[in-house]
């Protein structure tokens, strides 16, 4: 009964840790409690899919996040997740991040695939005043 217990509570320490993988290569693992998930990276543009990229852009890695099997916040995993990857750019010193890919399923990890970017601090605010300008027309 005790060797359970032991089981029980290495599988949910293993099991709390986020994936971060670069160009298909683990690259390394990051505590699952989300006290510190919020991004302090307002430089970071965020993009969707189906987002247009902006001109001049130099590609810097693929990037694959895989969340915990047990959250510990309440808060969206999609949210969680973008501002994890806004984090591992602001390390990366990289500005631009397009997300490509999310999965999630009952039983598995959220999966959350990005590519980054580089490109100077201009070009962000010239694409972020051609698309706000685009949205108030």
């Amino acid at each position: 009964m005790k060797w359970l217990a032991y089981f029980a509570i290495a599988t949910v320490l293993i099991s709390c840790n986020y994936r971060v993988y670069t160009n298909g290569k683990f690259d390394h693992k990051e505590k699952g409690l989300t006290s510190k998930w919020r991004a302090k990276n307002d430089s970071c543009l965020m993009l969707s899919h189906r987002d247009c990229l902006p001109d001049s852009l130099v590609f810097a890695n693929q990037t694959t996040i895989y969340s915990p099997f047990w959250w510990l916040s309440t808060a969206s995993p999609y949210f969680i997740m973008t501002n994890k990857a806004a984090t591992l750019a602001k390390a990366g010193k990289v500005n631009v991040v397009q997300e490509i890919n999310t999965e999630v399923s009952k039983f598995t990890r959220y999966k959350f695939e990005t590519i980054m970017y580089r490109t100077s601090n201009s070009a962000i605010a010239t694409y972020k005043a051609e698309t706000d300008s685009i949205a108030m027309a």
